[in-house]
């Protein structure tokens, strides 16, 4: 059965493909798969976490695998279990560039 068109635009669980351990002080890129496939780009957001690791957002497209950047800044390392929920990751649905939102901005206060 086919997905549906506004499943596609639904937020995506983030998920560890293996076991992995991140050293302790160090940064990596991993690649995660998500629980389903999308049409769009979409952020990356973490899960809250307690333990020093550290995900970064960033903008992705939503194909079933993602890199996903990770930093261990505790002082031991962390290990990931396979399944494990990294976080989430949202469709997007405008890129804006800073000089337009700037700009719009402007424009506003030049109206009051």
């Amino acid at each position: 059965m086919a997905p549906k068109l506004q499943d596609y635009n639904k937020s995506k669980r983030i998920i560890v493909e293996e076991d992995i351990q991140i050293p302790q002080g160090s940064e990596n890129i991993i690649i995660a798969k998500l629980d389903g496939n999308g049409l769009s780009t979409g952020i990356v957001e973490a899960s809250e976490r307690n333990d020093g690791l550290l995900i970064a957002r960033s903008l992705v497209q939503m194909d079933n695998q993602i890199p996903v950047r990770i930093a261990n800044i505790s002082d031991k390392k962390i290990i990931l279990k396979k399944s494990e929920v990294l976080g989430h990751c949202e469709p997007v649905q405008k890129i804006v560039k800073c000089e337009e939102v700037n700009q719009a901005q402007t424009n506003q206060a030049r109206k009051m």
